[in-house]
């Protein structure tokens, strides 16, 4: 039932896409956000940016209309490759996929990402001394060096893949996991707010983030420098 439902939501979003399309002309731009978000955050109906300029305002400022999709990170990054989305957020790590995306030179935020442990648990100076410890993280986040550094064979590291940071924090309540690496904006989703205070946390470190724009977009190389005009006229303005 869940995957006729998935299939009839789909077709409703192309028909909606398209059949607006002509009526906003060629400047329309479909962004793909992640669920949980890693920049969009809602707060009484208003969208509001914790870093830099704001995403949404930069592409108004370029003139384009913004048609948002919400959906979990590892589809974002497929609907780009395939063109179902235009635009989205990523890290630069995506460049290893130059021949499906276009990645903006400077960029227009950033995340923060900490480190969770129970209470009596001693957090890491930094990610180098996360050695010989059970680790969760988000399946579908690139976790950018990271990820990387926790899974090489050399470090002893048991890296469990979770769905969702509530997982996460209750593995790490439970001492099923001595550290649990996630954005902090996802913690920010969860509803037991003094659950997510009663375990420690420190900054591992902020990571930048940066356009991604779908190659299967025709106009994808002007898309890309109106953005980059319209936002470096902000950063301008601001300064």
């Amino acid at each position: 039932m869940n995957f006729y439902i998935g299939i009839i939501f789909r077709i409703l979003s192309i028909f909606f896409y398209f059949s607006s399309a002509p009526l906003l002309g060629a400047d329309v731009l479909r962004l793909g956000i992640p669920i949980p978000s890693l920049v969009f955050e809602e707060e009484e109906n208003n969208r509001t940016y914790p870093n830099m300029v704001a995403p949404l305002d930069v592409l108004a400022a370029a003139g384009f209309h913004v048609v948002t999709e919400y959906m979990p990170l590892s589809r974002i990054y497929s609907e780009l490759k395939n063109g179902m989305l235009d635009l989205a957020l990523g890290t630069k790590s995506l460049k290893q996929n130059s021949r499906d995306y276009l990645i903006s030179t400077i960029p227009i935020s950033e995340v923060k990402m900490v480190i969770v442990a129970r209470p009596g648990i001693t957090l890491p100076e930094n990610l180098e001394a996360i050695v010989q410890k059970s680790v969760g993280l988000l399946r579908g986040y690139t976790y950018p060096d990271v990820r990387d550094f926790l899974e090489d064979s050399g470090n002893n590291n048991e890296i469990e893949n979770l769905s969702t940071s509530v997982s996460g924090l209750r593995m790490v309540a439970a001492g099923r996991l001595d550290y649990f690496i996630v954005y902090e904006t996802s913690l920010s989703s969860i509803d037991d707010k003094e659950f997510v205070r009663r375990l420690q946390k420190k900054t591992l470190r902020f990571t930048p983030l940066y356009f991604v724009l779908s190659k299967k977009n025709a106009q994808a190389v002007e898309v890309l420098e109106r953005i980059e005009r319209a936002h470096i006229a902000l950063i301008k303005k601001a300064s």
